[in-house]
Protein backbone atom coordinates (compact mmCIF):
# COMPACT_ATOMS: atom_id res chain seq x y z
CA UNK A 1 0.00 0.00 0.00
CA UNK A 2 1.35 3.64 -0.97
CA UNK A 3 2.13 5.44 1.78
CA UNK A 4 2.20 9.29 1.37
CA UNK A 5 4.39 11.29 1.93
CA UNK A 6 2.67 12.96 5.04
CA UNK A 7 3.08 9.71 6.37
CA UNK A 8 -0.43 8.41 6.10
CA UNK A 9 -2.29 5.56 4.27
CA UNK A 10 -5.02 8.51 2.39
CA UNK A 11 -4.47 12.22 2.31
CA UNK A 12 -5.74 15.06 4.62
CA UNK A 13 -8.97 16.65 4.11
CA UNK A 14 -8.13 19.83 6.13
CA UNK A 15 -11.59 21.54 5.09
CA UNK A 16 -14.07 18.33 5.97
CA UNK A 17 -13.98 18.62 9.83
CA UNK A 18 -14.70 22.80 9.33
CA UNK A 19 -16.99 22.52 7.18
CA UNK A 20 -19.29 19.51 8.38
CA UNK A 21 -19.19 21.18 11.83
CA UNK A 22 -21.53 24.11 10.81
CA UNK A 23 -19.16 26.91 12.09
CA UNK A 24 -18.72 28.48 8.03
CA UNK A 25 -22.32 28.48 7.20
CA UNK A 26 -22.20 30.27 10.82
CA UNK A 27 -20.48 32.82 9.94
CA UNK A 28 -21.61 33.20 6.24
CA UNK A 29 -24.78 34.18 7.98
CA UNK A 30 -23.03 36.09 10.76
CA UNK A 31 -21.47 37.74 7.83
CA UNK A 32 -25.00 39.12 5.65
CA UNK A 33 -26.39 40.07 9.12
CA UNK A 34 -23.63 42.62 9.63
CA UNK A 35 -23.84 43.84 6.08
CA UNK A 36 -27.53 43.67 5.91
CA UNK A 37 -27.65 46.19 8.49
CA UNK A 38 -24.70 48.01 6.94
CA UNK A 39 -26.03 48.65 4.04
CA UNK A 40 -30.12 49.21 4.72
CA UNK A 41 -29.03 51.04 8.42
CA UNK A 42 -25.44 53.35 8.14
CA UNK A 43 -25.43 53.56 4.25
CA UNK A 44 -28.91 55.67 4.32
CA UNK A 45 -27.72 57.40 7.17
CA UNK A 46 -29.54 61.00 6.21
CA UNK A 47 -32.77 59.57 5.32
CA UNK A 48 -32.77 57.79 8.94
CA UNK A 49 -32.07 61.15 10.43
CA UNK A 50 -35.24 62.23 8.91
CA UNK A 51 -37.29 59.42 9.77
CA UNK A 52 -36.36 59.97 13.54
CA UNK A 53 -37.78 63.37 13.21
CA UNK A 54 -40.84 62.50 12.12
CA UNK A 55 -40.65 63.06 8.13
CA UNK A 56 -41.64 60.79 5.69
CA UNK A 57 -38.98 59.69 3.25
CA UNK A 58 -40.90 57.53 1.24
CA UNK A 59 -40.94 59.71 -2.16
CA UNK A 60 -37.03 59.65 -1.38
CA UNK A 61 -34.22 57.79 -3.59
CA UNK A 62 -32.43 55.18 -2.79
CA UNK A 63 -30.57 52.75 -4.45
CA UNK A 64 -30.57 52.79 -8.43
CA UNK A 65 -32.82 55.70 -7.86
CA UNK A 66 -35.57 53.52 -6.69
CA UNK A 67 -37.87 55.12 -3.88
CA UNK A 68 -38.10 54.10 0.19
CA UNK A 69 -41.18 53.22 -0.68
CA UNK A 70 -40.52 50.71 -3.25
CA UNK A 71 -37.61 49.48 -1.29
CA UNK A 72 -40.42 49.00 1.86
CA UNK A 73 -42.16 47.25 -0.09
CA UNK A 74 -39.48 44.67 -1.21
CA UNK A 75 -38.83 44.61 2.72
CA UNK A 76 -42.25 43.21 3.04
CA UNK A 77 -41.74 40.69 0.53
CA UNK A 78 -38.30 39.77 2.40
CA UNK A 79 -40.25 39.11 5.53
CA UNK A 80 -42.82 37.21 4.16
CA UNK A 81 -40.45 35.12 2.79
CA UNK A 82 -38.97 34.58 6.15
CA UNK A 83 -41.74 33.66 7.62
CA UNK A 84 -42.47 30.74 5.53
CA UNK A 85 -39.48 29.27 7.47
CA UNK A 86 -42.59 28.39 9.69
CA UNK A 87 -43.23 25.79 7.40
CA UNK A 88 -40.13 23.79 8.45
CA UNK A 89 -41.67 22.26 11.20
CA UNK A 90 -44.85 21.12 9.48
CA UNK A 91 -42.45 18.52 7.91
CA UNK A 92 -41.80 15.06 9.03
CA UNK A 93 -38.02 15.13 10.23
CA UNK A 94 -37.58 11.45 9.71
CA UNK A 95 -38.84 11.74 6.00
CA UNK A 96 -36.50 14.37 5.32
CA UNK A 97 -33.63 12.87 7.12
CA UNK A 98 -33.61 9.58 5.25
CA UNK A 99 -34.04 11.45 1.75
CA UNK A 100 -30.85 13.08 3.09
CA UNK A 101 -29.18 9.40 4.02
CA UNK A 102 -30.40 8.93 0.37
CA UNK A 103 -28.12 12.05 -1.06
CA UNK A 104 -25.72 11.21 1.24
CA UNK A 105 -25.10 7.68 -0.38
CA UNK A 106 -25.52 8.92 -4.13
CA UNK A 107 -22.99 11.58 -3.22
CA UNK A 108 -20.54 9.33 -2.01
CA UNK A 109 -20.92 7.02 -4.81
CA UNK A 110 -20.57 10.03 -7.63
CA UNK A 111 -17.07 11.48 -5.89
CA UNK A 112 -15.62 7.80 -5.94
CA UNK A 113 -16.75 7.44 -9.35
CA UNK A 114 -15.18 11.03 -10.53
CA UNK A 115 -12.08 10.14 -8.70
CA UNK A 116 -11.73 7.07 -10.24
CA UNK A 117 -12.28 8.60 -13.77
CA UNK A 118 -9.45 11.53 -12.65
CA UNK A 119 -6.90 9.22 -11.72
CA UNK A 120 -5.13 8.55 -15.21
CA UNK A 121 -5.14 12.54 -15.61
CA UNK A 122 -3.55 12.84 -11.64
CA UNK A 123 -1.10 10.39 -12.71
CA UNK A 124 -0.23 12.01 -15.60
CA UNK A 125 0.79 15.32 -13.82
CA UNK A 126 3.06 13.15 -11.43
CA UNK A 127 5.65 13.56 -13.99
CA UNK A 128 5.50 17.44 -13.84
CA UNK A 129 5.17 16.89 -10.09
CA UNK A 130 8.21 15.36 -9.66
CA UNK A 131 10.16 17.20 -11.97
CA UNK A 132 9.85 20.17 -10.39
CA UNK A 133 10.42 18.54 -6.76
CA UNK A 134 13.81 17.20 -7.89
CA UNK A 135 15.13 20.75 -10.24
CA UNK A 136 14.92 24.48 -9.06
CA UNK A 137 14.65 26.81 -12.04
CA UNK A 138 15.63 30.43 -11.56
CA UNK A 139 14.19 33.05 -14.06
CA UNK A 140 16.88 35.49 -15.66
CA UNK A 141 16.79 38.50 -17.87
CA UNK A 142 14.85 37.98 -21.28
CA UNK A 143 12.80 34.75 -21.20
CA UNK A 144 16.27 32.80 -20.04
CA UNK A 145 16.29 30.43 -16.97
CA UNK A 146 18.91 28.63 -15.10
CA UNK A 147 17.88 25.16 -13.82
CA UNK A 148 19.63 23.11 -10.87
CA UNK A 149 19.25 19.91 -9.19
CA UNK A 150 17.27 20.82 -5.89
CA UNK A 151 20.12 21.58 -2.76
CA UNK A 152 17.35 19.33 -0.70
CA UNK A 153 14.04 17.48 -0.61
CA UNK A 154 10.65 19.59 -0.33
CA UNK A 155 9.20 19.21 3.11
CA UNK A 156 6.23 16.11 3.10
CA UNK A 157 3.79 18.91 3.84
CA UNK A 158 5.08 21.35 1.17
CA UNK A 159 1.81 22.56 -0.98
CA UNK A 160 4.54 21.60 -4.06
CA UNK A 161 4.69 17.86 -3.70
CA UNK A 162 0.93 16.83 -3.15
CA UNK A 163 1.39 13.64 -5.47
CA UNK A 164 -2.22 12.77 -5.19
CA UNK A 165 -2.73 9.43 -6.01
CA UNK A 166 1.28 8.23 -5.58
CA UNK A 167 2.07 5.10 -7.35
CA UNK A 168 5.42 4.70 -4.68
CA UNK A 169 6.53 5.21 -1.03
CA UNK A 170 7.91 8.50 0.06
CA UNK A 171 11.04 6.16 0.52
CA UNK A 172 11.27 5.16 -2.69
CA UNK A 173 10.98 9.24 -3.78
CA UNK A 174 14.17 9.59 -1.54
CA UNK A 175 15.93 6.72 -3.61
CA UNK A 176 15.17 8.39 -6.81
CA UNK A 177 16.10 11.77 -5.72
CA UNK A 178 19.81 10.36 -4.45
CA UNK A 179 20.06 8.39 -7.89
CA UNK A 180 19.75 11.68 -9.56
CA UNK A 181 22.49 13.48 -7.15
CA UNK A 182 24.65 10.75 -7.87
CA UNK A 183 24.43 11.06 -11.11
CA UNK A 184 24.43 15.36 -11.66
CA UNK A 185 25.34 16.26 -8.39
CA UNK A 186 23.45 18.32 -5.99
CA UNK A 187 22.91 21.59 -6.50
CA UNK A 188 24.41 21.70 -10.25
CA UNK A 189 23.82 23.55 -12.92
CA UNK A 190 22.20 21.25 -15.64
CA UNK A 191 22.06 21.65 -19.42
CA UNK A 192 19.19 21.06 -21.50
CA UNK A 193 20.37 17.39 -22.44
CA UNK A 194 21.12 16.80 -18.95
CA UNK A 195 17.28 17.71 -17.52
CA UNK A 196 15.76 15.48 -20.23
CA UNK A 197 17.61 12.51 -19.38
CA UNK A 198 15.87 13.83 -15.73
CA UNK A 199 12.66 13.43 -17.13
CA UNK A 200 13.49 10.19 -18.59
CA UNK A 201 14.32 8.71 -15.54
CA UNK A 202 11.27 10.09 -13.92
CA UNK A 203 9.39 8.51 -16.64
CA UNK A 204 11.35 5.23 -16.60
CA UNK A 205 10.59 5.08 -12.73
CA UNK A 206 6.87 6.18 -12.77
CA UNK A 207 6.13 3.07 -15.56
CA UNK A 208 7.72 0.75 -12.67
CA UNK A 209 5.55 1.81 -10.25
CA UNK A 210 2.30 2.07 -12.50
CA UNK A 211 -0.21 -0.68 -12.90
CA UNK A 212 -1.22 -1.98 -16.19
CA UNK A 213 -4.69 -0.47 -15.81
CA UNK A 214 -2.61 2.98 -14.53
CA UNK A 215 -0.46 2.80 -17.77
CA UNK A 216 -2.62 2.40 -19.79
CA UNK A 217 -4.94 5.32 -18.37
CA UNK A 218 -2.27 7.62 -18.57
CA UNK A 219 -1.69 6.35 -22.29
CA UNK A 220 -4.99 6.95 -23.09
CA UNK A 221 -4.49 10.85 -21.75
CA UNK A 222 -1.02 11.26 -23.20
CA UNK A 223 -2.63 10.47 -26.75
CA UNK A 224 -5.65 12.88 -26.30
CA UNK A 225 -2.95 15.87 -25.13
CA UNK A 226 -1.35 15.08 -28.45
CA UNK A 227 -4.48 15.47 -29.88
CA UNK A 228 -5.26 18.94 -27.92
CA UNK A 229 -2.04 20.55 -28.94
CA UNK A 230 -2.44 19.83 -32.51
CA UNK A 231 -5.94 20.93 -32.71
CA UNK A 232 -4.85 24.36 -30.79
CA UNK A 233 -1.81 24.34 -33.30
CA UNK A 234 -4.11 24.09 -36.69
CA UNK A 235 -6.45 26.58 -34.80
CA UNK A 236 -3.66 29.45 -34.24
CA UNK A 237 -2.35 28.90 -38.12
CA UNK A 238 -6.14 29.12 -38.71
CA UNK A 239 -6.78 32.36 -37.19
CA UNK A 240 -3.86 33.81 -38.27
CA UNK A 241 -4.01 32.98 -42.13
CA UNK A 242 -7.80 34.59 -41.90
CA UNK A 243 -6.31 37.49 -40.47
CA UNK A 244 -3.13 37.54 -43.04
CA UNK A 245 -6.26 37.20 -45.96
CA UNK A 246 -8.90 39.17 -44.52
CA UNK A 247 -6.40 42.07 -44.80
CA UNK A 248 -6.23 43.79 -41.40
CA UNK A 249 -3.90 45.59 -39.93
CA UNK A 250 -0.85 44.82 -38.29
CA UNK A 251 -1.66 45.85 -35.18
CA UNK A 252 -4.49 43.85 -34.46
CA UNK A 253 -2.83 40.76 -35.72
CA UNK A 254 0.04 41.22 -32.97
CA UNK A 255 -2.70 41.45 -30.66
CA UNK A 256 -4.55 38.76 -31.80
CA UNK A 257 -1.40 36.63 -32.07
CA UNK A 258 -0.57 38.07 -28.87
CA UNK A 259 -3.76 36.70 -26.93
CA UNK A 260 -3.59 33.04 -28.71
CA UNK A 261 0.02 32.27 -27.55
CA UNK A 262 -1.40 33.22 -24.10
CA UNK A 263 -4.35 31.18 -23.78
CA UNK A 264 -2.22 28.95 -24.94
CA UNK A 265 0.99 29.56 -22.34
CA UNK A 266 -1.35 29.49 -19.74
CA UNK A 267 -3.12 25.93 -20.97
CA UNK A 268 0.52 24.31 -20.86
CA UNK A 269 1.28 24.29 -16.75
CA UNK A 270 -2.53 22.15 -16.79
CA UNK A 271 -2.17 20.65 -19.97
CA UNK A 272 -3.63 17.10 -18.98
CA UNK A 273 -6.35 18.84 -16.37
CA UNK A 274 -7.58 20.69 -19.46
CA UNK A 275 -8.95 17.89 -20.99
CA UNK A 276 -10.84 16.99 -18.06
CA UNK A 277 -12.44 20.07 -17.59
CA UNK A 278 -15.49 19.68 -20.19
CA UNK A 279 -16.21 16.17 -17.58
CA UNK A 280 -15.98 18.02 -14.39
CA UNK A 281 -18.17 20.66 -15.48
CA UNK A 282 -20.97 18.07 -16.71
CA UNK A 283 -20.57 17.30 -12.71
CA UNK A 284 -21.27 20.41 -11.29
CA UNK A 285 -25.09 20.45 -10.87
CA UNK A 286 -25.73 16.23 -9.52
CA UNK A 287 -22.68 17.21 -7.43
CA UNK A 288 -23.93 20.54 -6.36
CA UNK A 289 -27.30 18.80 -5.49
CA UNK A 290 -26.12 15.87 -3.59
CA UNK A 291 -24.38 18.29 -1.26
CA UNK A 292 -27.03 20.53 -0.40
CA UNK A 293 -29.25 17.38 0.31
CA UNK A 294 -26.61 16.00 2.62
CA UNK A 295 -26.02 19.46 4.57
CA UNK A 296 -29.51 20.22 4.69
CA UNK A 297 -31.08 17.39 5.45
CA UNK A 298 -29.11 14.87 6.61
CA UNK A 299 -28.60 15.66 9.59
CA UNK A 300 -30.13 16.05 13.11
CA UNK A 301 -32.54 19.11 12.48
CA UNK A 302 -33.16 19.24 8.91
CA UNK A 303 -33.31 22.72 6.90
CA UNK A 304 -32.07 24.14 9.85
CA UNK A 305 -30.31 26.21 7.43
CA UNK A 306 -33.09 28.11 5.98
CA UNK A 307 -34.47 29.71 9.65
CA UNK A 308 -30.87 31.29 9.46
CA UNK A 309 -31.63 32.76 6.60
CA UNK A 310 -34.64 34.14 7.69
CA UNK A 311 -33.23 35.59 10.24
CA UNK A 312 -31.39 37.53 7.36
CA UNK A 313 -34.60 38.24 5.35
CA UNK A 314 -36.59 39.40 8.61
CA UNK A 315 -33.83 41.83 9.75
CA UNK A 316 -32.75 43.45 6.73
CA UNK A 317 -36.82 43.83 5.58
CA UNK A 318 -37.88 45.22 8.79
CA UNK A 319 -35.52 47.65 8.59
CA UNK A 320 -36.29 48.69 4.86
CA UNK A 321 -39.96 48.36 6.15
CA UNK A 322 -39.44 50.59 8.71
CA UNK A 323 -37.88 53.21 6.91
CA UNK A 324 -40.61 53.38 4.50
CA UNK A 325 -42.77 53.84 7.14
Amino acid sequence: MPVWLNGSARPPSPTATFISSGRLFNLIIFGLIIAGLFVVVFLPYDLWLLWFHGKSVAAQPLWWDMPVALWGRIGKVMQFAAGLAVVIDLIDPGKLRKRGRVASARLRKRRADLRARLRPYRLHALRRDLYQSFVTTRQLQYGLKEVYVSVSLPRSFSPDVSFSDAPFSEDEYVALYEQLVARFGRGKKLSDQQTNVIKAEIRTFLDQCFSPADRAGVQRVERRRNRMFVVAGLAVLASLLFFLVSGQSEISLYVHSSLVMAVLWLLLPMDAYALALPGLVREIPPLTVGYLGTHLLDRARPLHAFRKVAVVLFITGFALDLLAS
